[in-house]
């Protein structure tokens, strides 16, 4: 600004500046932080900054969603809260690595603690930046992989499942075959033992247990195979009590059984083997939940009418009469975020060792197929209730062969047994002979092919074992057959994964028996065949 003599402006001089480009820099500036702003704010992947310290100082909206927590709450809240001790520990390590060297860290997998308890995983890449103030800053990206990681988890335990169906059928044949070796002797031994004496009643109660242990096994191979149901009219309460004596012996003596049952007369439609499976599994589950206080474990039984309106809380049952039973626990409960989940596969709240979570998926599962209901309602610090409901029927209880003195049908034919196993060969020898038959055995299969051959009308029946060494059971009963077309076959083994009934069938084979079997199967089965062949012959409908 310049003046005259008198003062006045006479004229102004300045310094004119372009800052076209600073203010277009500015204005970049501003709509790259804008764009970047709305990437983190849109993006579902977690974006978090945190100190030196390992506290929160900046994250976006989908960190806030990840853990569960309002902006207000994980601002300045330390990973240590977030997280259980090991994997604090763990992601402390991996900041401290990135603070020291500033070189960025690979995905690396995090377990993580949400607001409400549950877990949940995220992939991170941690990386270091400098703040204003020249200060070291931890950034982190991290994408959630709960989902992720609890697929990867059920086709890891898919996995195993499938292996342990693998053994189990491996095992299976072995085992069945050692059990019919032991209710084969027993019942030879029961034929010649009176029933005053008291080995009598000791060799009935092995026979029982072997049939129990038979029992066992069809029901591992039903769980590693899709089976069809068999279900018939049962006493519920029978195999109730019985499950209920054998928990007695297998639960800690801290832990107490009270049972109420009001009617001892109830029939359904079921498997009992599977029954007692769902009581078992429950039951057992109820006393470790009471292991370290003990308590009470409460089992009542009543009848109960689903009207049109409770219907609704069953979602899978219709009006009717039902048998509803409870089963309720005094341990510490069930967090109410876990409940819902308790039925799901490979779900567990217990420790390593202690369970798979495949035994409520699995109860879940029987309970359905039986057209039942399962409820639970748990509260923490007073203990689980279950709650399962059966269609009752009007049906009387079938009685199970083994359990009365009904005496096994008997015959005179000539029977062809055939058994890679010497001592399956003896006893199954000797039971034929028991029941009238005139029998003669082979150990291999090649053997007994040159045997039939000699004389093929000379037998009525071949028996043969499925898998034996040189020739299969349905390779030898095709030979059989081949030669003699209307000759019958019976197929009995302890375990095939190549054969079952209805392949049996389409084979031509007469019939297929799953061994162990007792003497009143073999000869049940041996007759119905012998009677059929023989109404064939005489050319009755």
């Amino acid at each position: 600004m310049r003046r005259d003599n008198q003062g006045i402006i006479t004229h102004y001089e300045g310094v004119v500046v372009d800052i076209t480009d600073r203010k277009q820099a500015e204005e970049d500036l501003k709509k790259s932080e804008e764009k970047y702003r709305n990437i983190l704010k849109n993006i579902a992947d977690g974006y978090f900054e945190v100190d030196i310290a390992g506290n929160f100082n900046f994250f976006n909206d989908s960190m806030c969603r990840i853990l569960g927590y309002s902006r207000n709450e994980l601002f300045g809240m330390n990973n240590q809260e977030y997280m259980d001790k090991e994997n604090a520990k763990k992601i402390n390590k991996t900041f401290n690595k990135v603070y020291r060297t500033g070189i960025p860290t690979k995905a690396l997998d995090w377990k993580l603690l949400r607001k409400d308890g549950s877990e949940c995983f995220v992939e991170t890449i941690v990386s270091l930046i400098t703040d204003s103030n020249d200060k070291k800053i931890g950034r982190d990206i991290a994408r959630d992989i709960t989902d992720r990681k609890l697929l990867e988890d059920q086709l890891r335990q898919a996995q195993k499942m499938e292996s342990i169906g693998t053994l189990t059928g491996s095992i299976a044949r072995d085992f069945n075959n050692i059990l019919y070796m032991i209710i084969g002797n027993v019942e030879l031994a029961l034929q010649n033992i009176p029933e005053w004496n008291p080995i009598y009643t000791n060799l009935k109660k092995i026979k029982t247990a072997s049939l129990r242990a038979a029992g066992i096994v069809k029901q591992l191979l039903n769980f590693s195979r899709k089976t069809d149901q068999n279900l018939r009219p049962i006493s519920i309460t029978t195999v109730i009590q019985d499950a209920l004596k054998f928990l007695n012996s297998t639960i800690p003596s801290t832990i107490k059984i009270q049972k109420k049952i009001t009617d001892k007369e109830i029939t359904i439609l079921a498997d009992p083997i599977q029954i007692n499976q769902i009581l078992m599994n429950i039951c057992i589950n109820a006393s470790q939940a009471m292991e370290e206080t003990g308590g009470i474990l409460k089992i009542n039984v009543e009848k109960e009418f689903v009207t049109a309106d409770s219907a609704i809380n069953y979602p899978d049952l219709v009006p009717g009469d039902y048998i509803k039973i409870m089963v309720s626990d005094a341990g510490p409960g069930i967090e109410p975020h876990r409940i819902d989940r308790i039925f799901d596969p490979y779900f567990t709240t217990k420790e390593i060792g202690k369970g798979s979570g495949m035994g409520l998926a699995v109860v879940q599962g029987i309970v359905k197929s039986h057209n039942g209901a399962i409820t639970v309602e748990s509260q923490l610090g007073q203990g689980t209730a279950f709650t399962i409901l059966f269609p009752i029927v009007d049906e009387k209880p079938e009685v199970d062969s083994e359990m009365t003195d009904e005496l096994p049908p008997v015959g005179s034919e000539t029977i062809l047994f055939v058994d890679d196993e010497e001592s399956i060969v003896d006893v199954t020898g000797q039971i034929l002979e028991q029941l009238g038959y005139k029998v003669e055995t082979q150990t291999n299969p090649q053997e007994a092919l040159k045997l039939f051959q000699s004389k093929p009308h000379h037998f009525d029946l071949v028996i043969t074992d499925m898998t034996m060494p040189q020739m299969t059971g349905v390779k030898l009963s095709e030979k059989f057959m081949d030669i003699r077309s209307d000759i019958p076959v019976i197929i009995c083994t302890g375990h095939s994964a190549h054969i079952d009934e209805k392949k049996a069938r389409q084979l031509g084979i007469a019939a297929y028996i799953m061994k162990p079997m007792s003497m009143s199967d073999i000869a049940k089965a041996i007759r119905k065949v012998l009677n059929k062949t023989i109404t064939a012959k005489q050319g009755l409908p």
